[in-house]
């Protein structure tokens, strides 16, 4: 991950000419907070993230379990970003969730829960 956003950053560095059209105009990084919802620590380090004041945008997990504590920690805070990660299947192993609807409402997107 430490290399990943290593080369992440030197991208950004060589190339920052490609992100403004004048060339000496700030730049801006703009980071995304992904799968609130997800789970009760995935919640409290998106909560501890939003208390640092970076601005970042975030997107709420609706199928999952802690996706309503992900969305009361976000109504707090009105000046964040925040839109609707779609959730087609459950790619863990050992953690899976089904549709928002139910299961009977749409079973050809189901089979036991989201994608295998």
């Amino acid at each position: 991950m430490k290399s990943l956003l290593l080369i992440l950053a030197i991208t950004l560095f060589f190339n920052s000419s490609n992100f403004s059209q004048e060339k000496n105009s700030p730049k801006i990084l703009l980071i995304r907070c992904d799968d609130i919802g997800m789970s009760h620590s995935v919640n409290l380090a998106a909560k501890e993230l939003i208390e640092t004041g970076l601005v970042f945008s975030a997107s709420v997990m609706f199928p999952c379990a802690w996706y309503q504590e992900g969305v009361d920690i976000l109504k707090n805070h009105p000046e964040m970003s925040v839109g609707i990660h779609l959730t087609l299947n459950a790619e863990w192993k050992n953690y899976r969730w089904g549709p928002v609807a139910g299961k009977d409402k749409v079973p050809s997107f189901v089979v036991g829960y989201f994608g295998l």
